[in-house]
């Protein structure tokens, strides 16, 4: 079972955690981590812990849920994988125009408005289907 350990003091090693879980589990893998929080933009600390059973888990979930470091209290649960369909991103991402500066450079994937079509943007491939059925020739004539 995995537990995921959340709150905790930037300071606190997975050494200080295995020392605080001796009497209930002598073999636990704990993996203490920092990540920056999507929206706070602040970093966050948390501590992902393997152990052998589900009733022991259970067993820390509960103990942790009562402690504190450096005044500070624990959130323990068990922890719980993200599928990839649960993003964080919105519903309609791909069709919400981008507003930034444009870092596409290559010709193929950047068109520009042409004067023949009046402006309009139009791509290679495009014009070289309706140049070969003389399209503009019917048009312009």
């Amino acid at each position: 079972m995995e537990l995921f350990v959340g709150d905790l003091p930037r300071k606190v090693s997975a050494t200080e955690i295995a020392v605080a879980l001796k009497h209930y589990a002598l073999r636990v893998e704990i993996h203490v981590m920092e990540k920056t929080h999507h929206q706070l933009k602040k970093p966050i600390h948390f501590a992902l812990i393997n152990v052998e059973s589900e009733k022991l888990g259970n067993k820390i979930i509960q103990w942790l849920g009562n402690q504190t470091i450096s005044g500070q209290p624990l959130v323990a649960r068990e922890f719980v994988h993200r599928s990839y369909a649960n993003e964080r991103r919105a519903l309609n991402w791909r069709q919400i125009p981008w507003e930034g500066v444009e870092r596409r450079v290559s010709e193929r994937r950047q068109h520009k408005p042409s004067e023949e079509t009046g402006g309009e943007v139009i791509s290679h491939r495009s014009r070289q289907i309706f140049e070969s059925e003389g399209f503009f020739s019917k048009l312009f004539n």
